[in-house]
């Protein structure tokens, strides 16, 4: 494969080879821009009305990540809305997802299908806007036949280590799934977090993966 065909291909994304084996290593790899600015544009729009809260009938889908359920939106630090192409229809299908499809299909198998999506946003100078460290599997149902996944996640605008980007721990999955959370679903947000209580000892390894 030459080097020109990697990256943006329509609707694809192609990876090389050393990509691949990255995320297989590793348990990540960062991707250069998957879309660009004048396609990103429409996407923003759309979840502005997210961060806005003018998205109605979400329920407990719409909160603030970073503290209880019962929190009024004013006061969010972290909002959080869970599976924002079921609320708001017409994203389904964007181009990022589709890139992202051809980038799981290439990492994980031609059978792989779009799950879950979920949306973040950190509002300015809340320093408790902070999503807990966790690892996905936990929040799998015991016994699901293949667990197997890739999560892809797109930073709408530049994210560094000031600014709270996305950190990851290299090669996690040697160590095997973290506790799961707890089944119940009460008591406080860390606690459904099992990574907070497991990484004590693992300062050392946290990689930032920086997106601009």
């Amino acid at each position: 494969m030459t080097e020109h065909a990697l990256g943006r291909q329509g609707d694809e994304y192609i990876l090389s080879p050393e990509q691949i084996e990255q995320f297989h290593r590793d348990g990540y790899v960062t991707l250069r821009d998957v879309v660009t600015e004048e396609e990103l544009a429409p996407l923003e729009a759309e979840f502005e009305r997210f961060i806005r809260g003018e998205v109605p009938g979400m329920g407990r889908d719409f909160c603030d990540m970073s503290g209880p359920y019962d929190r009024k939106f004013e006061d969010f630090s972290l909002v959080n809305a869970v599976l924002p192409r079921k609320y708001q229809p017409h994203i389904q299908g964007n181009i990022y997802e589709r890139r992202a499809a051809s980038i799981s299909r290439q990492l994980i198998g031609e059978s792989a299908t779009l799950d879950y999506d979920q949306f973040l946003a950190k509002r300015p100078a809340k320093p408790d806007a902070v999503f807990t460290w966790h690892q996905d599997l936990g929040y799998w149902p015991t016994g699901t036949p293949e667990p197997l996944t890739a999560t892809c996640s797109l930073a709408l605008d530049d994210a560094d280590s000031e600014n709270g980007c996305l950190k990851v721990v290299p090669r996690i999955t040697e160590e095997g799934p973290a506790p799961a959370p707890p089944a119940d679903g009460r008591g406080p947000r860390e606690l459904a977090h099992p990574q907070r209580r497991a990484d004590s000892g693992r300062s050392g390894r946290r990689t930032a993966a920086e997106a601009r």
